[in-house]
């Protein structure tokens, strides 16, 4: 499977409700149809989550940050303009996608995808998808492709063909917390 049919067969299981095992910017994740609570949902019981946790989606346009948050603040537009290292960025009051995406206190963590086969993903399925360690929870996140449980692979409707790594980092992203009142915490370095 060439690399362009591997992104148009993870959209089309993205906009099936389908969750997908593909390459992002930092390391190998289980996404899926972030406006899609059965989706979302698949995702909890497979990593056997606990429903308090909250995930991340991945977007690739201002028009996916607009649509997913209702108060932007100045400095996340700088962020997203200036940094050239993976980061994630937590803001209040996020909107657009199915309510088990969410915090408990309705916040959203998002990390905005320049490019690699994941940005064409997003360009192609439109909306923005959840993306969470390939692990089950508890476990350590996998850095390469052969370090994720095959038990898991087994479990996925796609999995995105092992020929994009060079286009990860290899590590989980910086988490950084931007509230509309303008403080801002660092959750991971």
């Amino acid at each position: 499977m060439t690399k362009t049919e591997a992104i148009q067969e993870a959209v089309q299981n993205l906009k099936s409700g389908n969750i997908i095992l593909c390459p992002t910017d930092t390391i190998y994740g289980i996404s899926c149809d972030a406006t899609n609570e059965a989706a979302v949902q698949k995702i909890i019981d497979l990593k056997r989550r606990d429903q308090s946790k909250s995930f991340i989606i991945l977007v690739n346009s201002d028009r996916m940050v607009n649509q997913c948050f209702k108060d932007i603040p100045e400095v996340v537009w700088d962020m997203i303009d200036l940094n050239d290292q993976p980061i994630t960025i937590v803001m209040d009051d996020g909107q657009y996608v199915a309510k088990n995406v969410l915090n408990r206190d309705g916040s959203l963590g998002m990390r905005y995808i320049k490019n690699g086969a994941i940005n064409e993903i997003l360009k192609k399925h439109n909306k923005p998808i959840v993306s969470t360690s390939a692990n089950f929870s508890g476990e350590p996140s996998p850095m390469s492709y052969d370090e994720i449980n095959t038990e898991l692979l087994d479990q996925l409707d796609f999995v995105f063909p092992n020929i994009s790594e060079e286009e990860m980092s290899g590590k989980p992203s910086k988490i950084i917390q931007i509230r509309s009142n303008g403080e801002v915490k660092i959750l991971r370095k």
